[in-house]
């Protein structure tokens, strides 16, 4: 052993040495352990430190049994020294292990290397001590020793440091590196293996997951531009697409209110390039018409608000200088609630503009032809019953004269002279009333004809009327028939306060709410009572009675509410109250058409432009709401679901898709919906599968209005309606005869063309989405041509069918 004092060494038994070299094996052990332990374990400290404990506990024994006497102090030196020969290089390794986060590698080897030069020099000790007797060889031997342990140690402070670098820190440092090239970006790194130990194990991993990571990031770089390129691709088509197409898409920007985008069709629409209407807020400056300034700047007030119309209509200049009616429909688009930007489509309907002015003149002209029938009828009545009343009481008065009756010839010439002057103010009424429908032929709008009437009192009579107009008010506040109703009223009021008031001055106030407008016709004369003149039998009397009641009679032929304010003294005030949503006087009767046809909505289905221009012409003049046209089977079926129209009328037959196979369509997903059929002849086939198909009748074109709009009524109210020669081709349909044999063949003679081709592209093994995609047709449509087939041919189902239809093509 190694002495504390003078450094001797003492001989020890052989056990002794035996133990060292066990705990030198030990030791060798639990390093190698320590160099490939990665982590820290609390069950290994726990472990470390009970071996300690009984190391230490041979050395207290050993104490205890010399103090006792029952060894000798040799024996107690050596138990002694070996169990701190055996301690203090596992207190170091222990130190070590507790600490690993705070002790970098090199103190670890460092401290490893301490540790092997005190075992070797304790070891060296414990294996000579036996050996030598010599005291002094011994201490010479052992300061040898101690000077080899020395420079042993400075070779190995040296050597460790280097031989660490070579093999452990190069190779972290290129680890390393590597792993800030890739955090850099950079995924063709490369980190040489310098050795084949865990170091080069652990740079194996790293290059093995950079090539993975690169061929990942290689996959989705190639995914990414396909994905761009497809793209691209797409937006040249959608670009393309949108430049090709007649409608205007923009894009406008809020709160600014600012066009940020509008495709180039805005040129061919309206000559402007898209720049110019890129530099103005929502087509405002030259290409806003002057009057929809007023509106433009509301409709920028309301987008900054979030409020956004979804369909509106505005004038617009092109670069023709030409006047263009333009309409755009909106959508909003929000962020966090806000409104962000307002997308949409502009379209040219103009020409739908010109149509419906078309359809106003000749609802005026109508209205026209009306009142002068009207007018003729009370000529006819009225003044025809006069002149026979005159006829009578003249040869009355001239057989009295006659008779030398002087006095009562005289008050019969009397009354006659009393009844020629007021049917001389009746012809003059008559005569102003003729003057106005003739205004109408020139287009006017219903104020600016207002404006003539009353500027025609002025100048016939000298009665200055003063109008009241509110800025709101529209040019064409009613329908013609209606406008033309109220216009009478008014001019009748104006004749009697001309008659009958005795005033210069009269004044016409119109008030206007969104459903609602006002008439007051007012003077400051000498008033009457109301309801007096139908009880006084005066001159004046009858002539204002008969002015009341014609007036009464157009308010109620309108829906309006007539009021008359009076009061001896005080003047008198005929109120007007005329709903805007009054009903459309029928065309031919002169009567207020059926509520019904007034809330209905309809579509029109037919290849025929000039068909479709007169059926929407017609069902106009009735009031009725047409909400579309569709030219061919397809398009009514995309209408119908878009629009969801109350009834649908129909054509039989069209191109792309006939009326029935769209009837099909349109029952199948809007049962509600009510179709009635329109064809040309009685002898139109299929008349009896579109009623199965769920059609709510026929009509023939060529079916008097009158009775077209009563059965189009009755259609609406449920009914099943039929023109009278399709109705006996039905019923001739339903009375035939059944068949004597019931063979293959005659099965497959019920099926139409359309059923018999279905069912043949079944047999051939094609799906339903196919048939649908090669017939362009819906699919539901397909399936229901199946279960109409499976009825027709009475089979089981489709199996039977397609063995039949196979057996009869073998």
């Amino acid at each position: 052993m190694l002495a504390t004092q003078d450094l001797l060494i003492e001989r020890r038994p052989l056990a002794a040495d035996v133990i060292a070299l066990a705990a030198l094996f030990w030791l060798i052990v639990m390093i190698v352990r320590q160099i490939r332990r990665i982590q820290h374990h609390s069950g290994q400290f726990i472990s470390e430190a009970v071996l300690l404990g009984l190391l230490l506990f041979p050395s207290m024994l050993a104490t205890f049994a010399y103090t006792a006497g029952w060894i000798s102090f040799a024996q107690h030196l050596f138990v002694r020294d070996s169990a701190i020969l055996l301690t203090t290089p596992l207190m170091v390794l222990v130190f070590l292990d507790l600490l690993p986060e705070s002790v970098t590698l090199l103190v670890r080897l460092l401290g490893l290397a301490l540790v092997l030069v005190v075992i070797a020099v304790s070891a060296a000790a414990l294996l000579i001590g036996p050996l030598l007797d010599n005291q002094e060889l011994l201490s010479n031997a052992m300061l040898r020793l101690i000077g080899l342990a020395a420079i042993g140690m400075a070779l190995v402070l040296i050597g460790v440091p280097l031989l660490l670098r070579r093999s452990v820190l190069r190779p972290l440092d290129a680890v390393l590196e590597g792993v800030r090239q890739v955090n850099a970006g950079n995924l063709s790194v490369t980190v040489p293996v310098t050795f084949d130990d865990e170091i080069g194990l652990l740079t194996t991993s790293f290059n093995r997951m950079v090539d993975e990571l690169r061929g990942t990031v290689a996959q989705l770089e190639q995914r990414v531009q396909e994905r761009t390129a497809e793209l691209a691709r797409s937006e040249a088509r959608h670009r393309e697409l949108v430049e090709q197409i007649d409608e205007v898409i923009f894009r406008i920007t809020m709160p600014a209110a600012r066009v940020e985008y509008v495709s180039p069709s805005v040129e061919r629409m309206l000559g402007y390039p898209a720049a110019a209407v890129l530099a103005h807020p929502l087509l405002m400056g030259d290409l806003l018409h002057p009057d929809e300034l007023d509106r433009a700047i509301e409709r920028v007030a309301k987008l900054s608000a979030g409020i956004v119309a979804p369909l509106e209509e505005y004038r617009v200049i092109d670069a023709s200088g030409n006047e263009r009616w333009i309409q755009q429909s909106n959508t909003g688009i929000y962020a966090a609630g806000q409104l962000v930007a307002v997308e949409g489509v502009c379209r040219d309907v103009t020409e739908s503009r010109q149509a419906e002015a078309r359809l106003l003149a000749q609802q005026r002209d109508l209205a026209t032809l009306r009142e002068r029938e009207r007018i003729r009828r009370d000529l006819h009545d009225g003044l025809g019953q006069v002149l026979g009343y005159v006829n009578l009481q003249a040869q009355t008065a001239g057989d009295l004269a006659a008779a030398g009756q002087v006095a009562q010839a005289r008050t019969i010439m009397t009354r006659l002279a009393q009844v020629a002057q007021d049917a001389h103010a009746d012809i003059r009424r008559f005569i102003l009333d003729l003057r106005v429908p003739v205004a109408q032929e020139h287009g006017e709008e219903w104020v600016v004809m207002l404006r003539r009437a009353l500027h025609g009192f002025e100048q016939n009579y000298g009665l200055a009327v003063q109008l009241s107009c509110p800025p709101s008010l529209p040019a064409e506040p009613f329908t013609p028939a209606v406008g033309q109703e109220v216009l009478q009223i008014v001019i009748e009021a104006l004749n009697n306060i001309q008659k009958h008031a005795g005033v210069a001055v009269a004044q016409v106030v119109i008030q206007h709410t969104p459903d609602n407008v006002a008439l007051i016709v007012a003077d400051n004369g000498g008033g009457f009572v109301p309801g007096a003149a139908e009880r006084i039998q005066s001159d004046q009397s009858q002539t204002a009675s008969f002015g009341l009641r014609i007036m009464a009679e157009r308010a109620a032929l309108i829906g309006a509410s007539l009021r008359i304010d009076s009061a001896p003294g005080a003047g008198s005030q005929v109120v007007l109250n005329v709903p805007l949503r009054v009903a459309v006087l029928d065309a031919v009767r002169g009567e207020p058409s059926d509520d019904l046809l007034q809330q209905m909505r309809v579509l029109l289905a037919d290849d025929h432009p000039l068909f479709r221009e007169g059926m929407q012409t017609m069902l106009a003049a009735r009031g009725v709401q047409v909400v579309g046209a569709a030219h061919d089977g397809l398009e009514a079926q995309e209408l119908a679901r878009r629009l969801r129209p109350d009834i649908i009328l129909m054509d039989m037959q069209m191109p792309r898709c006939d009326g029935l196979d769209a009837t099909l369509a349109i029952k199948a997903e809007l049962p509600d919906t009510k179709i009635l059929m329109l064809t040309v002849s009685a002898d139109e086939e299929n008349l009896l599968a579109a009623v199965k198909a769920g059609a709510s009748g026929y009509l023939l074109k060529s079916l008097d209005s009158d009775a077209f709009f009563q059965m189009l009524g009755e259609a609406m109210r449920g009914k099943v309606v039929f023109s009278s020669g399709l109705a006996a081709q039905t019923l001739g349909d339903f009375a035939k005869p059944p068949a004597a044999s019931d063979t293959t063949g005659n099965r497959l003679l019920h099926l139409s063309v359309r059923q018999y081709d279905i069912l043949e592209r079944v047999a051939a093994g094609a799906t339903y989405k196919e048939i649908a995609s090669t017939l362009c047709i819906s699919e539901a449509t397909v399936k229901y041509h199946m279960g109409q087939i499976v009825g027709l041919l009475q089979v089981s189902g489709r199996r039977e069918a397609i063995a039949l239809v196979r057996k009869a093509t073998q």
